[in-house]
């Protein structure tokens, strides 16, 4: 097999990779095709293993979100197995050992890089739909849009119009113009992490992490705006301030507002979470964080702030409104892990309650400041 024919059936290896990490996966089912939409593999049709791997790669992107589970990293081996079987069922001359080595670097290669592609977004705390994926050649928009199902994708030939888009039009503020500092930030505490000796919550409390709550006034309410407008994952109402609106909500004099500040030792997350109660009941009307305090315990420390604030005040249940989507589900775990109960749903909105008496939980983990 020569170089040349490698590069030649490079296309049809691409999209018989994406296969089989759907096979490890649980997204298509390889052994049992009576029981799946893809066709038996011809495995001794070698002519017509690329119309195979482009329909079954259509499937996946057609009909799944394209995930990659850390158990089916575990079975890379197998799947690099396959995928030599694969290779020699290709009717070529005998390839040299030369050759051999050549495809072995190039499949390590491209699983390296599927691994990373996967993952990189985890890293940076960000959510894989808030990426936009820009290129001039078609077949490589159509890999990643394959593999990511979230991602947005775009021709190169449309990038004049990339500012006007509804998500590049947000507020920028100082803080965010700071970005890639944060992401160096969580870079350290990523590595902290990994040479850490001990369990995860005792390294949460190894970082030292506290969070700083004060109003909405107008000195912050622009990095709320953009908060807003940006969080998705851990946004419990799905509501999209306009500035305006924020700065009615900061007059009503029934509504208390929070506005929501983290660091630790490594250093500031900055400005990371927003919340309205309605004093008068009361109610969490509105609760969202940025992503980049994800997994910290930050929401749980803040919830049991306000339960020990209102359970002070001696006003009966607190009340919390929660709109539910597949986006905010796994986060949306804290209100059941911090004692809250369901009252109903009504307009898509689910009632949620804290019962008077109940203790609060607290992991001492993180120390919450009222400014």
């Amino acid at each position: 097999m020569t170089l040349e024919t490698v590069k030649a059936r490079r296309s049809v290896y691409e999209a018989l990779v994406a296969v089989y990490y759907a096979a490890l996966n649980g997204e298509i089912d390889l052994e049992h095709p009576a029981q799946s939409p893809v066709p038996p593999f011809p495995k001794d049709e070698p002519d017509e293993w690329g119309i195979w791997a482009a329909a079954a790669r259509f499937h996946i992107r057609a009909e799944t979100q394209f995930q990659i589970t850390d158990e089916a990293f575990k079975k890379i081996a197998d799947m690099m197995i396959a995928s030599e079987l694969v290779a020699a069922k290709i009717r070529v001359p005998e390839p040299s050992a030369d050759d051999v080595a050549k495809i072995e670097q190039g499949l390590e290669k491209i699983n390296k890089e599927v691994k990373a592609d996967q993952r990189f977004h985890a890293a940076l705390d960000i959510g894989v739909d808030t990426l936009v994926f820009v290129d001039d050649q078609a077949f490589e928009r159509e890999e990643v849009k394959s593999v990511h199902a979230g991602v947005t994708v775009l021709d190169a030939d449309d990038y004049r119009d990339l500012l006007d888009r509804p998500a590049c039009r947000a507020t920028v503020t100082a803080e965010s113009a700071h970005r890639r500092a944060l992401y160096r930030l969580q870079a350290q505490r990523a590595q902290a992490q990994e040479s850490f000796g001990g369990n995860y919550l005792g390294f949460l409390r190894e970082c030292q992490i506290r969070l700083t709550v004060r109003p909405c006034r107008d000195e912050n309410m622009d990095r709320v705006y953009e908060l807003a407008q940006r969080t998705n994952q851990m946004n419990f109402s799905g509501n999209r301030y306009e500035r305006s609106r924020l700065a009615e909500v900061a007059r009503t004099p029934e509504f208390e507002t929070y506005v929501m500040e983290c660091q630790d030792r490594f250093g500031t997350y900055g400005t990371i979470g927003f919340g309205i109660v309605d004093a008068r009941e009361p109610r969490l009307l509105d609760l969202m964080f940025s992503c980049r305090i994800q997994g910290k315990r930050v929401e749980h420390a803040f919830l049991g702030f306000l339960l020990r604030k209102y359970r002070t005040a001696g006003v009966g249940p607190f009340h919390a409104n929660y709109r539910k989507t597949d986006r905010n589900a796994p986060s949306g775990r804290v209100f059941a892990e911090m004692g809250f109960e369901e009252q109903g749903v009504v307009d898509g909105v689910t009632r949620l309650a804290f019962p008077e008496g109940r203790a609060v939980p607290d992991d001492d983990i993180i120390d919450v400041i009222a400014s």
